[in-house]
Formats: C-alpha cells, structure tokens, sequence
C-alpha cells in the first residue's frame, strides 16, 4: 500500500501470551473497539478476570509503522495486565478532546483515561482524515475485522489460560446455606454467584470456563443446574427421580458425569449434552461417586465401596475396562485427574487421617503431599499441573489452601466462618 493512499492499515496486535507461547483466539475475550479521529477506546464487557498483557496497537500510516504497547502509557502502568478485572475501558484521547466517553463506557467503575498530543495520534490518519481498516491478530492469526470508517467494531481476541486457571469455583456455608462462589487464587477475591433459600453445591466448570454444572434443590430435590461464570443464565439440566450429585463437565464439551442416588444406590451416570440422553455407566449394589474425566474423555475415575472400603477405580467411558488403581490401606477417595494424564490426585486416610496423594499411573505408586493431623480433602489441581487446590479444617471450619504440586508448605485462601469446600479449577 502506498503511504500517500488515503486510507491506512491500522493493525491492532493482540499478543496474549502463556509462559510457553501463545495461545489459540478459541474461548477467547470479547472486546470492542470505539474509534475517530480524536480517540481510541478499548472496551472489554464482564468476563470475569482476564489477562490484556502484551496488548499491543501497531498502526502503520503516513508516518510509518509505530507500535504502542498498553503498559506504556502512563495512565495504564502499573495496572494488574495479567489479572485484570472487567468489565473495563482503555480510552486514549487528544489531548485538547471534548469528546465524550463511548456510552458503553459510561458509568463504569473501571475507565482509564491516558491524554497524548496531537504528535501522539499515530491511529488516525491526521492529514486525510479517513478512517482505518482495523485488524485484530491473535499472534498471526487474524481474529477480527473492522472495515474502513465503521465507529466501532467487535473482536474477539485469545485468552491468556494462566489468568484463567487462577480463578476456582467452589461451594460455601459460609453466608448460611450451601452457595456457590469464584475466588481468584491469586488475589484471594471472593465472588458469589448464587443466592437462594436452598443448597447450591458441588459446582464444576465447563471446559470453555464459561459456564459452570452444579446441583441444587431448588426445585425440590437434588438436580443438575448450569449458569454462567457471572451467576446469570441458570437453566435446569435434569429432572427425574434420580438424587445427582457430584457433576464433572468432560473436557471435549458432551458429557456430563454424576453420582445419582435412586434406590439407595449410588451409581455413576452419563449425560450426553447433544441429545440430552442419560445412561448408567455403573450397575452395582455398591456406592459410587465422585467421578473425574481423564484429559482426553475417554475413561473416567471415581470412587467405590465395592471391595468393602472406598477404593478409587478407572473406567472407560463405554463401561468397559474397569480397574482398581490407589489399593493401599485405608479409604481412597475424592480422586481428581490432572490435566497431566498420567497422574490423578486424591484422599486417602491410609496413614491415619484424611491426607491428600498423587498417584502415578504410569509407576503404580502414590506421593503423599500433605501431613497435618487435620483433614484434607477435596484436592483439584491447576490447569499447568504445577498446583493444588484443597480445602482442610486446619484453622476451625473448612477453608481452602494451595499448595505446590510437588508438597511443602499449604497457603490458607480462605477465612471463612462457614465451611468451604469442593473447590474446582477445570478440568
């Protein structure tokens, strides 16, 4: 394109980075762009906490090419990039505009206002005065397109997975009765997101993390609901005579796995999202709860009293392949599998008490990662595998606690007069 062309190319570069490169725009941040020729507003609606760092707006015009990056402007720095709260506005403005904020904008908590000269205007074509093609790239790839002279336009970019993964969803009593709630791991920021008269509980994420599976008895007895990450858009999932409980979403998106109790056993069922059908995928006189999905969908592990104690077992997801793994002395329960597949974490009481362990598939043998005379139970672990997420009676009541995935000491998250419990990251 010749730079004496009325119109400019004016890319804005979304690179959004995980400690190992960059990630896909899939399950990414919606986000807006108001443009003129005296601003430039990035707008980004609710969608919990995301990570904008690296963000970077590359205008290439009668000037050349110049790149800004957020964090450089001054207004902007020192802003949480990496763990940002939303929803949130980056407005750049003239310095001698008057113009008035996007509406969208208006009235928001969180509106940063950076002021630059007219030297400073490097979106914005300031001898021709026409509007810009506006791109979004994830990286090299194209995720959004904003045609020439269009006030605003809606991109999606690609999502930093670390500032998800420090986001959990757990159930409280901490109000009273069982709700379900978020905490950011990192900044202990708690969240809740259901409030009723009847026990909410047992939450799961969806593998998108924009959606979360949970049982209530809102309705009268213990079914399957699902609501968004914000608490709004809850619909009811089942209803029938079956009591569910424990919820665990598969991470391809079509299965939901669940204990339900109907006839005084507890039984592992199968819910296919695409027809709504449900089957039984065990048919015993034992209990069995507690299912977790391995990474690839395909076989799921749960808890079982079948050989007399709670003994944590793997099986495919046809039914088939059952095996008992974890058989030490002592109750093993509560398994959750990594997103390392080789490796599921669990409770056990082998050693006297309630302690969390990893068990290694692949060696047939378990770590012990926790050592306190309290109870520590619930464990999940982060999206990396690098952490535990647990909750213990340590302190009193139940509270949650990290812990590296390798032991040593446990971080205390939560202080809470109630109890909190079955944290879950995703799976």
């Amino acid at each position: 394109m010749n730079r004496r062309q009325s119109i400019i190319l004016l890319i804005v570069i979304a690179t959004i980075l995980l400690l190992n490169g960059a990630v896909s725009a899939q399950s990414g941040v919606d986000m807006v762009i108001f443009r003129d020729e005296d601003t430039l507003t990035i707008y980004v609606p609710s969608a919990g906490t995301v990570s904008l760092e690296g963000l970077q707006i590359q205008a290439t015009g009668e000037r050349g090419t110049q790149s800004r990056s957020l964090e450089d402007f001054g207004s902007f720095r020192g802003l949480p990039f990496n763990n940002l709260p939303t929803p949130v506005c980056f407005h750049i403005a003239r310095s001698d505009s008057n113009r008035p904020l996007p509406m969208a904008c208006q009235n928001l908590e969180l509106v940063f206002v950076q002021r630059v000269s007219d030297a400073d205007v490097f979106w914005y074509n300031d001898v021709s005065n026409i509007g810009s093609v506006v791109m979004v790239m994830d990286g090299n790839t194209p995720v959004g397109f904003c045609a020439a002279n269009a006030p605003s336009c809606d991109v999606t970019l690609g999502r930093n997975r670390a500032a998800e993964a420090s986001i959990a969803v757990f159930e409280s009593t901490r109000d009273g009765n069982s709700e379900i709630y978020t905490i950011n791991v990192r900044s202990g920021d708690v969240i809740r997101l259901t409030n009723n008269d009847a026990q909410d509980r047992a939450p799961s994420f969806s593998p998108d993390r924009t959606r979360i599976v949970f049982v209530s008895d809102r309705n009268g007895q213990p079914d399957l609901f699902i609501m968004n990450i914000d608490g709004n858009g809850v619909e009811q999932l089942t209803n029938n005579d079956i009591r569910e409980d424990d919820p665990a979403w598969s991470s391809d998106g079509n299965w939901i796995a669940f204990s339900g109790n109907e006839n005084d056993t507890a039984q592992i069922y199968l819910l296919d999202l695409n027809d709504n059908r449900l089957r039984p995928l065990t048919d015993d006189d034992s209990t069995n709860i507690q299912p977790s999905w391995s990474p690839d969908s395909e076989q799921i592990a749960f808890a079982s009293n079948r050989t007399g104690e709670f003994e944590i077992f793997i099986i495919n997801r046809d039914g088939r392949g059952l095996q008992q793994i974890a058989d030490d002395a002592g109750e093993n329960f509560a398994p959750s599998w990594s997103p390392d597949p080789h490796r599921i974490v669990f409770t056990s009481t082998r050693d006297g008490n309630e302690e969390i362990y990893v068990y290694d598939l692949d060696r047939r043998r378990s770590q012990r990662l926790t050592n306190d005379p309290a109870r520590d139970t619930d464990a999940t672990r982060s999206s990396d595998g690098n952490e535990i997420l647990f909750s213990s009676d340590r302190d009193g009541s139940h509270n949650l606690y990290l812990i590296n995935i390798n032991g040593g000491a446990a971080d205390r998250l939560t202080n809470s007069p109630g109890d909190d419990i079955a944290p879950a990251w995703s799976e």
